[in-house]
């Protein structure tokens, strides 16, 4: 019996090997030219990254990966420009004297130095400046006619918001930026022999940022420009309250706003703004930025890098003030990316 059916299992074995190969041949015979270019586009969608849209919570989540990791490997001295050339007073210098140099050479602040002992005292800024002007009122409604000659020693860092705190060309980006986000503008440089060799500002990160937003953004971002809208990073929202002035308010009414606050909205008789005022600007009333709550983050960035500000305003439909976004805002937005 079972030497009969052994031949018989044999011959099973073959034909199914055989009606294999017949559907083998019949698979291949049917293949289309439509067939193959599916089987390729298959393969190809296998290894396909979908685009992810602009201003997402992903994008936002990605870029800011992107950036954490940028500025991890990124000193002060791949931020910092060495172009401008560095402006230095000294102690016994006059106010006069101060805010020409500022004027002339479109800055807000130098360093002072004293020659006599032959180390700086530290910083006077434009917000310096207004704080020194605001201590005199409400003592009187006028200027003293001394204060052209009031000597800059004497208004060193009276804001106590230009703080003189030497950085090595070395010192980390996150570092640096952690400084600026608690207010401080800008810090001056030091090199290996203790020597003042520049100024590093909160511009110069934001154009270190800018300049490598394509990099951030990569390739799996649609399109260029694609982070959130301020409104949706919450930009516009400030717990700031928004301080007004119009053009019937005084003189001391003004500088003693200006000497509390970043900037004055100049508003007309129906609240909308028609210009700000700040101690760190020197340009008139009329020279501002504004935009609405849907402009995009890197929009607002590049806009106040290109005006030279420190700062844009938020208005609603009609025009109204509703927020403030300074370069102390962008800085801590980006940390928080």
């Amino acid at each position: 019996m079972s030497e009969g059916h052994k031949p018989e299992k044999v011959v099973d074995e073959r034909e199914a090997e055989s009606e294999e190969g017949e559907e083998e041949v019949e698979v291949k015979s049917t293949d289309s030219e439509e067939d193959v270019w599916v089987k390729r586009l298959r393969e190809q969608l296998a290894d396909f990254q979908p685009l992810t849209p602009p201003g997402s919570p992903l994008a936002t989540a990605k870029v800011g990966l992107r950036l954490r990791a940028l500025i991890a490997r990124t000193t002060v001295r791949d931020v910092v420009s060495f172009h401008a050339r560095l402006i230095v007073l000294e102690a016994h210098d006059s106010v006069d004297h101060c805010l020409m140099t500022l004027q002339d050479n479109g800055i807000t602040a130098v360093p002072i130095l004293d020659l006599e002992n032959r180390k700086y005292l530290g910083m006077v800024s434009a917000l310096d400046l207004a704080a020194y002007v605001a201590s005199l009122f409400p003592a009187t409604e006028a200027l003293p006619e001394q204060l052209p000659n009031i000597e800059l020693k004497s208004i060193v860092n009276f804001s106590k918001m230009s703080p003189f705190l030497p950085q090595s060309l070395d010192t980390s980006l996150p570092a640096l930026m952690q400084i600026f986000s608690s207010g401080v503008h800008r810090l001056p440089l030091q090199d290996d022999k203790g020597n003042v060799c520049g100024l590093v500002s909160q511009t110069d990160v934001l154009r270190f940022f800018v300049a490598h937003l394509n990099e951030l953004l990569g390739t799996d971002l649609r399109g260029s420009n694609s982070l959130p809208t301020i409104d949706a990073l919450g930009l516009t929202k400030s717990k700031r309250q928004i301080e007004k002035i119009s053009t019937e308010d005084s003189v001391s009414q003004v500088i003693d706003h200006l000497y509390k606050v970043s900037a004055l909205a100049l508003v007309d008789a129906d609240g909308k703004l028609v210009g700000d005022l700040s101690a760190d600007s020197l340009r008139t009333l009329s020279d501002y930025l504004q935009f609405g709550p849907n402009a995009l983050f890197d929009e607002v960035i590049g806009s106040i890098l290109d005006a030279g500000k420190h700062r844009a305003w938020v208005v609603d439909a009609e025009g109204r003030p509703q927020a403030m976004i300074t370069l102390t805002d962008i800085i801590r937005k980006l940390l928080a990316l």
